[in-house]
């Protein structure tokens, strides 16, 4: 099957024109062919885009993508060349046959999944099918073959593999343990690649740290054709504008990145809005056409080091340092590729069987930030392993511990504040910007480059606003609030010091 929505077409040798085929015959033909081939579909504004039933790609009605396959048909299977104004009486006929039955669309969803109503999992595994992964106490884990679902697909898809039935979630423990991944670690992987197929969730991005530049690029590659085989395993370069996300979105359902030096705030701005989602708007020649394409995506990437520092995308992304343990003693390597997808698809059905439940005990599902949800996906990834799962939220606050100690290391200014308390044995300090950066100068810690340090009170508010996050994982607030012309700002620590037996006689006094 050729892209564009139609089938290929052999090319006979020679083709004798059929006798006695007039042209409204001929162009009835075509109306046929395009029925066989096509969905109608109509947007909120009524115009009329027809989609391919095996591919789901969209075109405008006066798309030239039609007139090649049409007219080759037609030459192929009758001997008869098409004019173009019989190919627009046949396009117009098709949609006035097809009118009843068009289906009405808002935006089109693209990529490997989708849910539906009722919570029901949907993934693409090849052309003209679906797959529905589904799970009853019964029957345990299974998957349904679906008719075509109308949707885009993402633009350089290749088939996944092949669903071979009743593998055991377990299986893909095998695939860690092949890259010696210790087990709390790949617990976090099994988790993040559970949730890059249930929608609910929230997407998280991965960020996957490991001095071993061959492991980390084989596994990324392995996560990749799992989740979403293409044309390409890896994204080389992270783009600077919004239209170069956008039209990646349209390639691939999971976005590979793969080495990553640095990150612009711009670039993680767009990679937090993929994560949560938005309509892509498609310009389709004639340019008076257009249609509406939501994409959501997971994120992948890794580097030598942590290249994140956006706080809100620091909230919706995990940060993996990848350890190494000998354990290849334990690893199976006659396991074929598609049982390690199988094992997959059967534990995303399972944590989405249980999943829903769970959320809705205490009010809607919408109420649960991500990290709820993602914590609540890795329990029942561990219920499903048959793991413990406090094997999973100690490897998670042993990553966030990792997170919040180079997230200091690399804040100068909250450096400072933190040696200014512990010096001075103070759980709480009030001063303007002016005498905080007076104050902090002697606390400047030697590696801190002079671009690091701020050299104007102006330009001290700013890092302490910078600076909050930071101080919040050491559980210190940064308070700033005006007292007439000038703001002031509170250092507090919400896990008050312990007094010495020097400070019990004299407790230090705050400034006003």
């Amino acid at each position: 099957m050729q892209r564009g929505g139609y089938p290929a077409q052999s090319q006979p040798q020679q083709v004798r024109a059929t006798r006695g085929l007039t042209r409204t015959q001929l162009i009835q033909d075509m109306v046929n062919y395009l029925s066989q081939y096509y969905f109608l579909i109509r947007d909120n504004s009524d115009a009329c885009f027809l989609q391919g039933r095996y591919d789901y790609t969209l075109h405008p009605i006066s798309s030239d993508a039609f007139y090649a396959p049409l007219k080759a048909y037609a030459m192929n299977t009758h001997g008869r060349e098409l004019t173009d104004g019989m190919i627009k009486s046949a396009l117009d006929l098709f949609c006035g046959n097809q009118t009843q039955t068009s289906f009405r669309i808002h935006n089109v969803h693209c990529g490997r999944s989708l849910t539906f109503t009722g919570n029901a999992l949907y993934y693409y595994q090849r052309s003209g099918l679906h797959i529905a992964p589904s799970y009853t106490p019964e029957a345990g884990a299974f998957s349904r073959d679906m008719q075509p679902i109308g949707l885009v697909l993402n633009r350089s898809a290749q088939p996944s593999p092949h669903y071979i039935g009743n593998i055991h979630p377990s299986t893909l423990e095998n695939l860690f343990r092949g890259y010696s991944v210790p087990e709390g670690e790949y617990l976090v992987l099994i988790t993040w690649m559970v949730s890059t197929l249930i929608a609910s969730s929230g997407g998280y991005m991965l960020e996957l740290i490991d001095n071993d530049d061959e492991r980390v690029q084989k596994l990324q590659r392995d996560l990749k054709r799992l989740i979403d085989p293409c044309t390409q395993d890896f994204i080389p370069e992270v783009p600077a504008q919004r239209k170069q996300f956008d039209s990646l979105a349209l390639d691939h359902f999971l976005l590979n990145f793969s080495p990553v030096d640095e990150l612009t705030v711009p670039a993680q701005k767009n990679l937090l809005d993929l994560l949560n989602g938005y309509a892509v708007d498609m310009s389709l020649k004639p340019k008076r056409h257009s249609y509406s394409v939501f994409v959501q995506r997971p994120v992948l990437l890794s580097a030598d080091e942590s290249v994140i520092t956006h706080e809100p995308l620091l909230n919706r992304a995990i940060t993996l340092h990848l350890s190494r343990e000998d354990i290849t003693a334990n690893v199976d390597m006659s396991i074929e590729f598609d049982a390690y997808f199988s094992a997959w698809i059967n534990l995303v059905a399972f944590v989405n069987y249980h999943l829903q439940p769970i959320l809705l005990q205490h009010g809607a599902a919408s109420n649960h930030t991500p990290a709820d949800v993602f914590r609540q996906i890795g329990i029942l990834v561990c219920r499903a392993l048959v793991k413990d799962e406090k094997l999973f939220i100690q490897e998670m606050d042993h990553q966030a511990s990792i997170r919040q100690g180079l997230s200091l290391s690399e804040n100068a200014v909250a450096q400072a504040l933190i040696a200014y308390l512990n010096q001075n044995r103070l759980n709480e300090q009030s001063k303007s910007a002016s005498d905080w950066l007076d104050a902090l100068e002697s606390f400047r810690p030697k590696r801190a480059r002079s671009t690091d340090w701020p050299v104007t009170p102006r330009a001290l508010g700013a890092a302490l606003k910078q600076a909050k996050p930071v101080l919040a994982a050491s559980d210190i607030e940064c308070l700033g609030e005006k007292r007439g012309s000038y703001r002031v700002w509170t250092i507090r620590r919400n896990t008050p010091l312990e007094p010495s037996t020097t400070d019990q006689s004299q407790a230090p006094s705050l400034d006003a």
